[in-house]
C-alpha cells in the first residue's frame, strides 16, 4: 500500500507549466503552460492526446463542473473558459481582469475567483433558458476587497470559502446566494498568518470526520489550522519556500514540494515527518536530475499524484494496493528478521556486519518506527567473558594461579592475540585448543564483522536467538538482574520505581498484591527493553551456523530445546534453558565416543519443527530435504524420509499447519507442496526464479516466497498466484507475517525494512443458489466456486 512512480516526462512543452488539473468525464490531466496552450494527456501512460491555446496569457487554475459536466479553465489574461466534454470551448467570458485562482462551490453553483486585492463571487445556471446563452447569471459579480495583494489560492467546502494571498492574510468566508442577493460574508480573519506570502492552501477531512486546513508560505513553513483559524500545528522543517502541497486521501498523508526533487510527506495529526518511513522517494530512479516540483495534486479518482517541475516535466504516482506501507533504512544489509508476540510488538533484524536492530512502532502513526542497535562487540564482549569464567575456573583448579594475575593475562590474549613468555605460561590450561569456545574465540580474532544468518523470538523464555556466520549461537534477552532488583525495594521509599518497573514482577507478586493500585501489564515489554543485553553464547559449530527451530515446552518436554544446523553438516540440540548442548546427532548410543554422525551430503542451509508430528526437516544443498522424528537422544532421531525432486539446492523448508503440508523451496526455482509424511508431493510451483526464503501466512495458509528481489504469494489451495510484492532493490534474505497486524515484513541486502499488508482471501459469495434454501445451502458444492479476483 504505497504511492509508486507510474511515468515520468522529461520535456512536455518549450514554456514553462503554470498549472494542472485532472478532467473526471475525460478521464485525462490536463496541462496548463505561460504561453496559454492547453494539453490533455492520457491519465495511464502519459501519452499526450490533443493541444488546444485559445487563452493568450498563462493557464492559473482548473476546476470540473460535475453536474454541468463542464471543464473550467482561468488565465491571467482575463478570460474563463468553460469546456464541454469533446474537448471544444462551450463558453469564453471575458472578465478584463488578470485571473489568479479559482473555486467553486457545488452546493449553491458559486464561481469564485482570486484577484488583485480581493475576490470575485459568480453564480452559475446549471439550466439555460432559450433566452440566455451564459452560464453566469449575471455580468458583475459580488466583489469582496478584503486583501492587499493578490489571492493566489481558493478553495470551498460546503458553503464556506477558504482564500490565502500574498498578503500573508487566511480569510475564511461564509458564502450565500438568495434570488436577487449573493454575497460573501466573513467569518475568521486572520492578518498574519504567516511572515510571508501564502503560495499554497488545502482543505482535507480526516477519518475521525475533522476538517482541516493547511497552508504553505514563502515563509519556508506550513501550518495546520482548525475551522475556526486556530493554529493546531506548525511544520518549519523546510529550507525553501513552500512551493505547493496536498493531501493524499489514501494513505493519510501530506505531500509537500519545497524546493527539492521530492515532495516531504508529513503526517497532518501528530506535525511527524514521515518522508524517511515511507518508500515513494527512497529508490528514485530519476535522483541526478536537477528539478523542483513546483506543483502538486492529489486526483482522489484515480488515486494518483501528479507533479509538475521547473524543468517542464511531468511526474504521476499511482496508489499501490501491493505496495510496502513501511520502508525502513538500514546502515548495512539485512539477514534475518523476527518478531515478538507480546505487545508493543518488537522486530528484530539482524544485519550482513553482526549488529541487532530492535525496531518498535510509535502510537503517533503507523509509518514511524523507533530503532535502537546492539553491536557485534557486545556478543563477543559477552564470549569473552564467557571464556574467562569457564577457564578461570579450570586454571585455578590445576595451577591455583592468583585470580587478579589470571585474568589479566588472559584479557591481553583475548584483546590482542599476542604472546609472550609471561602470558604462554597460562595458556595450556587457560585456553584449550580443544575446547569449542576457544576454537570460536579463535575465529573471532581471524574475523572482523560477521553477518547474523537465521534469528527466532522465543517468547516463553523472553530470549531473541540469533545464529551467527561466525560458528556461534548468540542468545540475548532482557538483563534478570534488573528483575531481582524489584524483590528488593522498599514501596514507601520508591514507589516511584515499583511503578515503573511493576512490568517486570510476575502476576503473584507480594509487592503488587501490597499495591493493588499498581496494574501489572503482562503483555509489556516497553521497560524491558533498556536491559536488553547478551545472556550466553553457545558454542560448538565448526562452521556458519545456518539454520534454527525452537522446541517448546508445550510440546511435552521438560524444557525448550534448540536445534540448530549450518556449513558444517551436524545437527546440535540445545538446552536453553541450561544454557548448555544437550546431544548432538549420532550414529552411536554411547555419548562419550563422541562421534557425531553427519546429517547430510551438503550444506545445511534450513531447519523447521512440526510439533504436530514431532519431527523436523532440514534442507540441504545435496537437492534433498531430510525428515527425521526428533528426540532428546541424538542417537535415536529416526531418519523417517527423503524428500527427494529439486533439481537445485534446497534452501527452505517450511510446514504449513493450514494445510498439513511440508514446502519446500529451491535454487531451481521451483516451490514443492508435499504430504505430511514425505511420501510423495502434491504440487509444483514455478516461482520464476531462485526462492531463497519461504513464510507462511498463519491466517490463510498462504505461501509466501522470496524469489531474488520479488515477494510473491500462492495461494496453496488453488495452486495459483495470487499477489506480487515489489520494492526491493536486492535480495530478499527473511520475511515474517506478523498475525496481530496482518502484516508482511521482508528483510533485504538492500539495506531496507519493507512492511506489507497481508493478502486477503476474498469472501465465498453464492451463486444461482437461494440463500434462504437450507437444502440448497447443505447441497451446494463449494468445489464449483471459483475465487474471486482479490482487491485490497
Amino acid at each position: 500500500m504505497s504511492m509508486e512512480r507510474q511515468f515520468f516526462i522529461k520535456d512536455s512543452h518549450n514554456k514553462h507549466i503554470t498549472t494542472i488539473g485532472y478532467h473526471p468525464a475525460r478521464r485525462v490531466y490536463i496541462i496548463g503552460f505561460e504561453d496559454g496552450l492547453i494539453k490533455t494527456m492520457e491519465v495511464d501512460s502519459g501519452q499526450i492526446i490533443s493541444s488546444i491555446q485559445l487563452h493568450s496569457g498563462w493557464i492559473t487554475d482548473y476546476f470540473y463542473w460535475t453536474e454541468a459536466k463542464l471543464f473550467f479553465s482561468s488565465s491571467n489574461d482575463g478570460t474563463i473558459i468553460a469546456w464541454g466534454t469533446a474537448g471544444s470551448a462551450h463558453e469564453i467570458f471575458g472578465l478584463g481582469l488578470p485571473i489568479y485562482a479559482m473555486g467553486f462551490s457545488p452546493r449553491k453553483n458559486l464561481l469564485v475567483l482570486g484577484m488583485k486585492n480581493g475576490v470575485f463571487l459568480f453564480a452559475l445556471k446549471y439550466e439555460l433558458s432559450k433566452d440566455a446563452n451564459s452560464l453566469f447569471e449575471s455580468d458583475t459579480p459580488f466583489v469582496s476587497e478584503d486583501n492587499d495583494d493578490i489571492v493566489k489560492c481558493i478553495r470551498c467546502n460546503e458553503s464556506r470559502v477558504y482564500t490565502g494571498s500574498y498578503d500573508r492574510r487566511l480569510i475564511i468566508y461564509d458564502a450565500y446566494y438568495y434570488p436577487g442577493d449573493i454575497g460573501l460574508k466573513i467569518v475568521t480573519k486572520v492578518n498574519a498568518a504567516h511572515d510571508a506570502g501564502i503560495t499554497s492552501l488545502e482543505i482535507f477531512t480526516d477519518s475521525e470526520n475533522n476538517t482541516w486546513i493547511v497552508t504553505g508560505s514563502f515563509d519556508k513553513m506550513v501550518k495546520v489550522w482548525s475551522q475556526d483559524g486556530k493554529v493546531i500545528l506548525k511544520h518549519d522543517a523546510f529550507t525553501e519556500a513552500i512551493n505547493d502541497l496536498c493531501y493524499v486521501q489514501r494513505l493519510k498523508t501530506l505531500w509537500i514540494a519545497a524546493g527539492s526533487s521530492k515532495a516531504s510527506l508529513f503526517d497532518p495529526k501528530t506535525g511527524e515527518d514521515v518522508s524517511d518511513f515511507v518508500g515513494t522517494f527512497q529508490n528514485e530512479e530519476f535522483e541526478s536530475d536537477n528539478y523542483v516540483i513546483n506543483f502538486l495534486m492529489y486526483v482522489h479518482e484515480m488515486n494518483t499524484v501528479i507533479a509538475s517541475t521547473n524543468r517542464r516535466q511531468i511526474i504521476t504516482w499511482k496508489y499501490n494496493p501491493s505496495g510496502c506501507v513501511t520502508a525502513l533504512k538500514f546502515q548495512s544489509g539485512l539477514d534475518s528478521l523476527t518478531y515478538t508476540r507480546k505487545a508493543p510488538i518488537l522486530i528484530f533484524t539482524g544485519s550482513t556486519k553482526g549488529e541487532i536492530a530492535k525496531w518498535e512502532q510509535l502510537q503517533a502513526n503507523n509509518f514511524t518506527y523507533s530503532k535502537e542497535i546492539f553491536n557485534y562487540s557486545e556478543a563477543t564482549s559477552r564470549l569473552t567473558l564467557q571464556i574467562m569464567q569457564k577457564q578461570e575456573e579450570d586454571c585455578r583448579k590445576v595451577y591455583n594461579v592468583d585470580r587478579d594475575r589470571f585474568l589479566s593475562s588472559v584479557s591481553s590474549i583475548v584483546t590482542s592475540g599476542e604472546s609472550n613468555p609471561s602470558r604462554m605460561a597460562l595458556t595450556p590450561s587457560a585456553i584449550s585448543p580443544s575446547s569449542s569456545e576457544s576454537q570460536a574465540l579463535s575465529r573471532l580474532r581471524k574475523g572482523s564483522n560477521y553477518a547474523y544468518i537465521k534469528s527466532v523470538f522465543i517468547e516463553s523464555l523472553d530470549d531473541l536467538v540469533i545464529a551467527s556466520e561466525d560458528s556461534n549461537i548468540y542468545v540475548w534477552g532482557f538483563d534478570e538482574s534488573a528483575i531481582n532488583l524489584l524483590h528488593d525495594i522498599e514501596p514507601t521509599k520508591d514507589a516511584g520505581l515499583l511503578e515503573k518497573y511493576s512490568v517486570l514482577l510476575d502476576a503473584d507478586s507480594d509487592l503488587l498484591k501490597k499495591h493493588g493500585s499498581l496494574q501489572t501489564d503482562q503483555e509489556s515489554v516497553t521497560n524491558r527493553v533498556a536491559g536488553f543485553i547478551c545472556k550466553f553464547v553457545l558454542t560448538g559449530h565448526t562452521g556458519c551456523v545456518t539454520s534454527l527451530a525452537v522446541v517448546e515446552r508445550s510440546t511435552g518436554y521438560d524444557t525448550t530445546y534448540l536445534i540448530s544446523g549450518g556449513w558444517d553438516r551436524k545437527i546440535y540440540i540445545w538446552d536453553l534453558e541450561a544454557r548448555k548442548l544437550h546431544d548432538t546427532l549420532r550414529g552411536d548410543d554411547d555419548y562419550s565416543s563422541s562421534y557425531d554422525e553427519l546429517a547430510s551430503d551438503g550444506i545445511i542451509l534450513d531447519i523447521e519443527f512440526c510439533k504436530e508430528r514431532n519431527e523436523f526437516a532440514y534442507a540441504s544443498s545435496d537437492r534433498l530435504v531430510y525428515i527425521r522424528r526428533f528426540s532428546t537422544r541424538g542417537s535415536e532421531m529416526r531418519l523417517v524420509n527423503v524428500l527427494q525432486g529439486h533439481d537445485g539446492d534446497v534452501t527452505q523448508v517450511k510446514w504449513c499447519a493450514f494445510h498439513q503440508l511440508w514446502i519446500t523451496g529451491s535454487e531451481d526455482g521451483t516451490i514443492r507442496l508435499w504430504t505430511a509424511d514425505g511420501v510423495s508431493y502434491d504440487t509444483v510451483l514455478n516461482a520464476h526464479g531462485s526462492v531463497g526464503v519461504l513464510c507462511i501466512d498463519q491466517i490463510n495458509g498462504c505461501i509466501l516466497a522470496g524469489v531474488q528481489n520479488a515477494i510473491r504469494v500462492y495461494d496453496p489451495e488453488y495452486k495459483t498466484l495470487v499477489q506480487t510484492n515489489h520494492g526491493h532493490k536486492d535480495t530478499v534474505r527473511d520475511i515474517i507475517h506478523i498475525q496481530e497486524r496482518n502484516q508482511y515484513v521482508s528483510v533485504s541486502w538492500d539495506k531496507t525494512i519493507r512492511i506489507w499488508n497481508a493478502y486477503k482471501k476474498p469472501t465465498r459469495k453464492w451463486r444461482n443458489v437461494d440463500k434462504d434454501s437450507e437444502d440448497a445451502r447443505k447441497n451446494f458444492n463449494f468445489n464449483t466456486v471459483k475465487p474471486l479476483d482479490h482487491q485490497n
